[in-house]
């Protein structure tokens, strides 16, 4: 944790500036802070542990110490004591889901570049980051945040599960990206940044329209939203959805273990052929219309974390584009932009609206 973040961070439960113990400070690691604790005038305390602050209201703070910090649960065992388990709701399901995802499948490739600009342009491009103030509100193992760093962008990535672990180690070699773990619904940030981009977060939260509508409240006067969200989809994805009715009931390492194969099929069935029929002239035809070669040229690892992806998350919902239209005037932003990405989502980009 840089010290620049406590100007852009309070209190989740209060609103209150943040304090770091000046011990603390005097022991950071060439102004990195690994190991402290933040407080607010109101007594409520977050610790920051590998680098990260744990700013999560008290019921997931407690329930994440206990799954992954034992050491730091039993130092605050008489703070939590009577904090009730949020470990069945779907925000603790989720938060256990995504920690074990984007920790287990957190590789950095050449191809998130491209896999950046696929979701971003042509809505919000490479030069737009430059300068600016921008929140990535469900940073996963840190892809996008990384970019959004490298194209000039001071970048605060936030996200609920335990993936902050691997953002952090995928950022760290950046001086303009701060990692947070904090819950969307009550994002413990204040109104000041330029861009807002949520990417393929939305679709995954118990209450949608309250979470879009808390990402607007922290825009700055004339700063941009973005969101890609799932579209309705038919045919391949319905039976996914059934597939999920009996997968988010299993084990994340059995689930590891099945996803592994159905990958492993999917690449003998579609990407495999592909290959072949791209590189056989008087085929190539056939391979300009053979179905789901989306992972033909990427690395295997890739297909297995999406397919992870697909049947993992406790919740999932696609959304119409008036649904999207709708987020976006409830929250009185203007010049908005909404397009189809790849017949699969919608992306879309508002602005504040300027108080005269």
């Amino acid at each position: 944790m840089k010290q620049r973040l406590l100007a852009l961070v309070v209190c989740p439960l209060c609103g209150d500036d943040l304090r770091c113990d000046p011990d603390d400070v005097d022991r950071a690691d060439a102004e990195e802070i690994m190991e402290a604790e933040l407080s607010c005038a109101r007594g409520h305390r977050y610790p920051v542990i590998n680098g990260v602050p744990r700013l999560l209201a008290p019921e997931l703070l407690a329930d994440t110490l206990r799954q992954f910090h034992a050491q730091h649960f039993r130092r605050y065992r008489a703070y939590w004591e009577n904090t009730p388990s949020a470990e069945s709701s779907t925000e603790g399901r989720t938060l256990r889901s995504f920690s074990y995802q984007w920790n287990v499948f957190s590789e950095m490739y050449p191809h998130w570049e491209e896999n950046f600009r696929s979701y971003f342009e042509p809505l919000v491009k490479r030069d737009d980051f430059a300068g600016k103030l921008v929140l990535d509100a469900g940073c996963g193992f840190g892809r996008h945040a990384f970019y959004a760093a490298k194209f000039g962008a001071e970048v605060l990535a936030m996200d609920l599960s335990e993936a902050v672990e691997a953002a952090y180690e995928n950022t760290r070699s950046l001086d303009n990206v701060h990692v947070v773990q904090a819950d969307l619904y009550r994002a413990p940030l204040r109104p000041v940044f330029d861009l807002i981009y949520c990417v393929g977060v939305i679709q995954h939260l118990s209450r949608p329209a309250e979470g879009f509508g808390r990402l607007a409240s922290l825009l700055r006067e004339t700063g941009g939203l973005f969101v890609w969200v799932y579209g309705k989809r038919q045919g391949f994805y319905r039976g996914v959805d059934l597939l999920r009715l009996v997968s988010t009931r299993l084990s994340l390492r059995w689930l590891y273990g099945i996803t592994f194969f159905l990958n492993l099929a999917s690449f003998l069935c579609f990407s495999l052929p592909y290959r072949i029929l791209r590189s056989v002239p008087l085929a190539r035809r056939l391979a300009d219309v053979w179905p789901f070669t989306r992972y033909a040229n990427l690395p295997l690892r890739v297909g297995h974390a999406d397919w992870f992806d697909r049947l993992s998350v406790p919740s999932t919902v696609y959304f119409s584009r008036e649904q999207v239209e709708d987020w976006y005037a409830v929250t009185d932003l203007s010049d908005v932009e909404i397009q189809s990405r790849d017949g699969i989502g919608w992306r879309a980009l508002g602005k504040a609206k300027v108080n005269c």
